[in-house]
């Protein structure tokens, strides 16, 4: 009686090796340009966030000194610091904190100043930058506290406009038009339209941001001899 015989492990083909290989390098080339496009969209996105949040912030910091406007109507500061708005530039008077120091503990000062963005070349004129400057007009006589200071928006900031409404006297449509300067400086305004262009230096990728921001005290403008209006 014999024996059945045990058959031998069959090995891979030179053939089904190299199939199986090449399969392996496509299966790990798509993987890892599924990582790579997953980690590009992640570099995107968040390089986009950051643009937005420089954005907000400096509409954040617009709208709050805008809301905080006021005019000085009485004393011997009356008519000195009216609300001048052009196309790239706005000051105007409002009220203000700061935190004195010298307190203990340090507490948070309301003041008046006189608060100014402008759209101007930085100082060695290789570009331009939205900056905020301010000086207090109400203080005490050798504070511990800064009297004055200016800051300086990131320069993801590419551009700025600023445009102001007026009413249309014409009984016309648009009942409100816009115009990028303020001609009745003893009057704040109703509404400041801010424009911001943001833009990265390293991809060229750019945003453009616009709000309306509201002053609860201001009116609108008298648009009867307005030439350059706009909806």
């Amino acid at each position: 009686m014999s024996r059945p015989r045990c058959s031998k492990p069959r090995g891979f083909t030179l053939v089904e090796a190299l199939l199986a290989l090449g399969l392996t390098a496509v299966l790990l080339a798509t993987i890892y340009g599924l990582l790579l496009g997953g980690a590009g969209s992640w570099r995107r996105l968040r390089r986009r966030a950051e643009v937005f949040q420089t954005g907000r912030a400096a509409l954040d910091q617009l709208q709050s000194d805008l809301q905080n406007s006021l005019t000085l109507s009485g004393g011997k500061l009356a008519g000195r610091y009216p609300f001048k708005g052009g196309a790239s530039a706005l000051s105007f008077p409002a009220r203000l904190s700061v935190v004195d120091p010298a307190s203990q503990p340090p507490v948070e000062l309301p003041v008046v100043g006189v608060v100014g963005y402008a759209w101007a070349p930085t100082a060695d004129g290789s570009s331009s930058s939205l900056t905020r400057a301010w000086s207090l007009l109400t203080a005490d006589e050798s504070p511990a506290y800064a009297t004055s200071g200016e800051d300086e928006f990131p320069p993801l900031i590419s551009s700025v406009t600023f445009s102001y409404p007026y009413q249309n006297a014409s009984g016309g449509y648009p009942a409100i038009i816009w115009t990028d300067q303020w001609h009745q400086p003893e009057r704040i305004p109703a509404a400041v339209r801010v424009g911001l262009v943001l833009t990265r230096a390293d991809s060229g990728e750019s945003v453009t941001l616009s709000k309306t921001i509201p002053i609860p005290q201001g009116m609108l403008g008298d648009a009867t001899w307005v030439a350059d209006a706009r909806p």
